[in-house]
């Protein structure tokens, strides 16, 4: 009996840690270069990019939990720490256009972000959606290298 009392805790106890992320946002990224190529990226492996050049990140976004009451457009971007804006030419991604999404099909949203990589050196963007069901936070990191 008490060994069932610890397992049946145990499941209990996992299903509350692990919900948040069965729910979490699911983002996608995709990197296309001045060719056209397209590439996707994932927070688990660097991206390599040639500095002075023009990316375009193409960003998609669809709730898995349905009925997000959180707006695509509170999602929020950090470059460098920094609220990514087209006014910060300092930055080592440059922004080149405002952040707009667009509903591409029903529950998907999409954005387009046009960046130049400014600053050699390895740096992140972190992808933030803070909402009550698991959300997302996400760092990618970016190697700008010298032509």
């Amino acid at each position: 009996m008490k060994r069932l009392y610890i397992i049946s805790n145990l499941v209990i106890i996992f299903l509350v840690v692990f919900s948040g992320s069965a729910f979490a946002c699911d983002i996608r990224l995709e990197l296309k270069d001045d060719s056209g190529s397209i590439t996707s990226i994932s927070p688990d492996k660097p991206v390599i990019i040639q500095r002075d050049q023009v990316y375009t990140l193409i960003v998609t976004f669809r709730p898995d939990h349905g009925n997000c009451l959180v707006p695509a457009g509170d999602t929020i971007f950090l470059a460098d720490e920094e609220k990514w804006k087209t006014n910060k030419d300092y930055l080592p991604l440059q922004l080149l256009n405002s952040i707009s999404w667009q509903e591409v099909s029903r529950g998907v949203y999409q954005t387009e972000i046009k960046f130049k990589a400014a600053k050699s050196g390895s740096w992140e963007l972190e992808i933030i959606r803070e909402c009550t069901k698991g959300g997302y936070d996400e760092f990618y990191v970016f190697k700008i290298q010298s032509s």
